[in-house]
C-alpha cells in the first residue's frame, strides 16, 4: 500500500462540537468499514486522504491526527458549511474512499 492511499477517519462529537481522531493509516476499505461502524453509532464522520503515513501506532495520541481534527473543528466553529456524506465516504479531493 502506498502512503498516498492511506486514510484518516475523524468523527464529530456533537456534545463538544469538535472532531476527534477515530483511525489513521487505514486502507480505503478499512476506513469505510470504520466510518460505517461509527455512523451506525450515530456519529458524523469525515474520511480524508493522508499525505503520508502517520508515526505511532495509536491515532489517539497521533499529533497529525489531532491537528487534522483541530483544524476541521475550527472550520466547523467558523461556520464553514459542512456537507456530511452518506456512505460511501468521500475522501478529500473528490475521490470515493
Amino acid at each position: 500500500m502506498t502512503d498516498t492511499s492511506l486514510k484518516v477517519v475523524l468523527s464529530f462529537d456533537e456534545a463538544s462540537n469538535t472532531f476527534t481522531p477515530s483511525g489513521h493509516n487505514l486502507s480505503a476499505d478499512k476506513a469505510e468499514e470504520k466510518a460505517r461502524t461509527l455512523q451506525g453509532q450515530g456519529l458524523k464522520v469525515k474520511v480524508f486522504d493522508q499525505p503520508s503515513r502517520h508515526k505511532g501506532r495509536s491515532f489517539k495520541t497521533c499529533a497529525s491526527c489531532k491537528n487534522a481534527a483541530e483544524n476541521l473543528s475550527q472550520q466547523q466553529s467558523d461556520g464553514v458549511e459542512e456537507h456530511w456524506e452518506e456512505l460511501p465516504a468521500v475522501a478529500e479531493g473528490g475521490q470515493e474512499g
